[in-house]
């Protein structure tokens, strides 16, 4: 799959999205700040946060020294984006669900 571009939330969201060497969908996201709802995750979504921060709807606060955001299949992707410039790396698991461990 080819790299391919993709901007959101009227130019406040950029995605880039490509398939790892085994076939996995990943996306580098690059996202101004604010507040998020990016409806419900269609399968699970693990969110790394490479530079700035994201705060949860439970107020935890990631970065790229503290933990893995994810969201599993049918949790809403509500979050707030408190650094102008926040960078993330997006892994998908279709195969993921409500059992997964974390």
């Amino acid at each position: 799959m080819p790299i391919t571009h993709e901007v959101l939330q009227d130019g406040r969201v950029h995605i880039l999205r490509s398939l790892d060497d085994d076939g996995m969908e990943v996306e580098v996201c690059m996202i101004e700040q604010g507040d998020y709802d990016f409806g419900s995750a269609q399968r699970r979504e693990d969110i790394h946060v490479v530079a700035g921060a994201i705060i949860d709807a439970n107020g935890l606060k990631y970065n790229c020294l503290e933990g893995i955001l994810v969201f599993k299949k049918g949790e809403t992707r509500v979050f707030k984006v408190t650094e102008s410039g926040t960078v993330y790396l997006c892994e998908y698991d279709d195969l993921g669900d409500e059992d997964d461990i974390d």
